[in-house]
């Protein structure tokens, strides 16, 4: 048998708590505008890592 997994160390929540104050206060308080955002830029590193992955490595085989 491996190694046993690791457990994460907890998160910050304080630390999370102001990066979420950061993130609507750049978009001039507007939460809304805030989420948006974040999911834009979600989806731009989906598309970048589609991109750089290698064909082979996603490739499935044949049925």
């Amino acid at each position: 048998m491996g190694q046993p997994i690791k457990p994460t160390p907890p998160t910050d929540l304080q630390s999370i708590e102001d990066e979420v104050d950061e993130a609507i206060a750049i978009c001039g308080g507007d939460a809304r505008r805030a989420v948006r955002g974040l999911i834009l830029g979600q989806e731009q590193i989906r598309t970048d890592i589609g991109r750089t992955v290698s064909a082979g490595y996603v490739r499935r085989r044949p049925r």
